[in-house]
């Protein structure tokens, strides 16, 4: 694929991990201020207990009070559910809350199915579907799935444990998500790399960290 000839834009940055201990209204004041900021919310069938990262039910739907741009980045069996087009779990933990969330990612690293059995067409309340894979080889397996439409990847080489690595990227794949420790120490320098590399097409960041 020819590197393109013009300039890649950061199109959004995402902050993951919305919990019970967020002060959703500051959230609301950097959304106000940063347009391009959107807000991942992890959920499991286990919800906090998972982690601290996990919100509760009752943090889930007190978001619907602030205007937020919101990912939601599903886990485990869900996330393995979900690939195979199956959001039905999803939809009964959320309910009507599911449509606060304008993309959904599936945290399924080191799917090894085949593009065939990728579950598509995406659910009628996400405009896109994420896939997080640790290579660009796997994610170029969904990227040249038949079922592509409303589908992009997130490329993170340490498979959502926050450890920096080279920053790889997808040539001449549009808006493709990179992660993998990104930080405020290093994040300028991440940004510098990827928007001088004349084979980034638009892109976006996800920090947890």
């Amino acid at each position: 694929m020819k590197p393109h000839t013009t300039m890649p834009r950061l199109v959004t940055v995402t902050f993951t991990g919305v919990d019970d201990t967020t002060d959703l209204r500051r959230l609301s004041l950097i959304q106000e201020h940063h347009p391009l900021a959107e807000f991942g919310v992890l959920l499991s069938v286990h919800g906090p207990e998972n982690g601290p990262r996990y919100p509760s039910m009752d943090t889930i739907r007190s978001l619907r009070h602030h205007p937020l741009n919101l990912s939601l980045h599903l886990c485990g069996r869900l996330a393995r559910k979900a690939v195979h087009g199956d959001f039905s779990e999803v939809e009964t933990m959320l309910g009507e809350d599911v449509s606060l969330f304008r993309r959904v990612q599936l945290n399924i690293v080191g799917y090894d199915g085949t593009p065939e059995r990728i579950g598509f067409p995406n659910p009628s309340w996400a405009r896109e579907v994420i896939i997080q894979q640790r290579s660009a080889s796997d994610c170029r397996l969904f990227l040249d799935s038949p079922r592509r439409e409303g589908l992009t990847v997130l490329l993170d080489a340490s498979g959502g444990r926050g450890v920096q690595g080279t920053t790889t990227v997808l040539p001449g794949c549009p808006k493709v998500g990179y992660a993998g420790g990104i930080n405020h120490r290093n994040v300028y320098g991440i940004l510098s790399a990827l928007l001088a590399s004349p084979e980034v097409n638009d892109f976006w960041i996800d920090m947890e960290s």
